[in-house]
């Protein structure tokens, strides 16, 4: 009677493609950077916690001269009127450009505050020491 030769399966050589694909994945994946409609500057601030995006929040980004909202670019008096329509629940991301005068910035607020919005993050960058 013969005996059966035992078929073993090497699968060396599968860990090694998939670990080849896993990498060129990894490098050729491009990730994707939250854009926003103003060339904004953001001032820096050591004391940075990560801030995760809610759903139920309004961005709006304050420049030099313009204003956007969700990243649409608006005059000041639409954006009173926007600004009405917002739910009181939601929380308002504010991007300031670090060079904007106080007095603007404080405009903004005041919007803001009249029509009881009142969750605001003021969003900044990472300090690199």
């Amino acid at each position: 009677m013969k005996k059966r030769e035992r078929i073993e399966l090497n699968i060396t050589p599968i860990i090694d493609v998939v670990f080849i694909l896993f990498t060129f994945f990894l490098v050729a994946t491009s990730f994707k950077k939250e854009k926003s409609a103003l060339n904004i500057n953001l001032p820096s601030t050591k004391a940075y916690s990560h801030h995760k995006s809610d759903t139920k929040s309004t961005k709006i980004e304050l420049g030099l001269k313009s204003i956007a909202i969700e990243k649409k670019i608006i005059e000041l008096e639409t954006f009173r009127v926007f600004v009405k329509k917002i739910d009181k629940t939601n929380n308002i991301e504010l991007k300031i450009d670090k060079n904007v005068n106080y007095e603007r910035i404080s405009e903004v607020l005041d919007i803001l505050k009249s029509n009881e919005l009142n969750k605001i993050s003021l969003i900044t960058k990472t300090k690199k020491d």
